[in-house]
């Protein structure tokens, strides 16, 4: 068994990726069809998290979902119908963050001798968002079909990468993340996470 570790952990974002993977070709999706998705994504993090606790951690950071609804790859599949990222995506991702935030109480409630945060990654990367130069294309080569997240090999990619918020289609800059990580370690706003930072996270006892 290991000895109080602290975690980090932004797997939530493949969970919601993979659960949401059936839909993304789909231009609506119902909104009953959503909910019940984001039950099941909800349903198989809280059984990692328990697995995680009976493993030995004790500190454990929940990075909610990015808006993945701004990025290249799901503007250029779905179009924003006059919007700055697509819309229905974005509100699949708040109301699965908003059920971490309850998720995260509830742990902390049954889990006496753990500590589990959230860390408000939408909110986070959104600001973030505002200050890049370049959000609504990759800094690399994705090829001729732009929803393909990934980078085109034995391409050049783009000389001004701080200027870029997103690597590929999917995926975000160094320079994004590395402002993402700094205000997830220690929160610029009290918003950013809940209900105290990594920073302070990892300075319990």
């Amino acid at each position: 068994m290991l000895r109080e570790p602290s975690f980090g952990l932004c797997i939530l974002s493949f969970f919601f990726f993979f659960f949401w993977y059936p839909f993304l070709g789909i231009s609506r999706v119902d909104e009953r069809l959503m909910r019940r998705t984001i039950v099941q994504i909800e349903e198989v993090a809280t059984d990692l998290f328990n697995t995680l606790y009976n493993y030995g951690a004790r500190k454990i950071a929940l990075f909610g979902v990015p808006p993945y609804g701004c990025a290249p790859a799901m503007i250029a599949m779905h179009g924003t119908n006059g919007s700055s990222c697509v819309d229905f995506i974005n509100k699949a991702v708040q109301i699965f963050n908003a059920k971490l935030i309850l998720l995260v109480d509830e742990l902390n409630n049954n889990l006496r001798d753990a500590k589990f945060i959230y860390v408000n990654y939408y909110q986070i990367s959104s600001t973030v968002r505002t200050g890049f130069k370049v959000t609504n294309t990759s800094c690399c080569v994705v090829g001729k079909i732009a929803a393909v997240s990934i980078c085109s090999p034995f391409t050049t990619p783009c000389q001004n990468r701080s200027d870029y918020m997103y690597w590929d289609t999917l995926h975000t800059t160094e320079a994004a993340n590395m402002m993402i990580a700094a205000r997830s370690y220690s929160a610029q706003f009290p918003s950013d996470t809940y209900p105290i930072d990594i920073c302070r996270l990892a300075q319990l006892k």
